[in-house]
């Protein structure tokens, strides 16, 4: 549901700097020579379920575009029957994504920028949370994932376009790094558990 309330100044500030930050780990430059492959993988692939986290996400441009480190508040939820995602600025929801393996249905504030690319936002979430010979087998013959400890490397034709490191424990707290060298942005993903309501 959309949220018709008018917004203040401050508050659109804020809706705009999420929507940077979220814009920047969904777009892609603007000719790009390749693209990264779409994932689409089911939840009930998914190990270690069910998880609850509140999360932190601080995106910076690779590109040497303007704009400082953006950050925004995220809860995401994963299980076996589907990854649940919402994002915050200003105390308030500029975004929901619920991916159930069959459908993407997604949630907009008016306000948050048409530049938001849901789907690669689903792509970095599968390269991290998926397990990975799940998603080895549904690269694209010329992409190879591989791992070694809680680091990924995604390459194409052997070059390294994306780096994933994971620090920490999920049932606690965890830190993700993620460099995405083909869309120009490093993100970085402070979590932790959500307390019991």
């Amino acid at each position: 549901m959309v949220s018709t309330r008018l917004v203040g100044r401050r508050d659109c500030l804020g809706l705009a700097g999420a929507g940077l930050l979220l814009s920047a780990c969904g777009s892609a430059p603007k000719a790009p020579q390749a693209s990264l492959p779409a994932l689409r993988l089911a939840p009930r692939l998914l190990d270690d379920v069910p998880l609850d986290l509140v999360q932190r996400l601080s995106v910076q441009r690779l590109d040497g575009g303007k704009g400082s480190e953006q950050n925004v508040d995220v809860l995401l939820s994963l299980s076996r029957e589907a990854l649940r995602l919402a994002g915050f600025a200003l105390n308030q929801r500029v975004l929901m994504m619920v991916w159930d393996g069959k459908e993407l249905q997604v949630q907009r504030h008016f306000m948050l920028p048409a530049e938001v690319d849901t789907d690669r936002m689903l792509r970095d979430l599968t390269l991290v949370f998926w397990p990975l010979a799940a998603i080895q087998q549904a690269l694209p013959a010329s992409w190879q994932l591989r791992q070694e400890g809680r680091e990924r490397w995604l390459s194409r034709a052997g070059e390294t376009i994306l780096k994933i490191q994971i620090e920490g424990d999920w049932r606690s707290s965890a830190r993700v790094l993620l460099r995405n060298e083909l869309e120009h942005y490093a993100l970085r993903i402070e979590s932790k558990l959500q307390e019991p309501a």
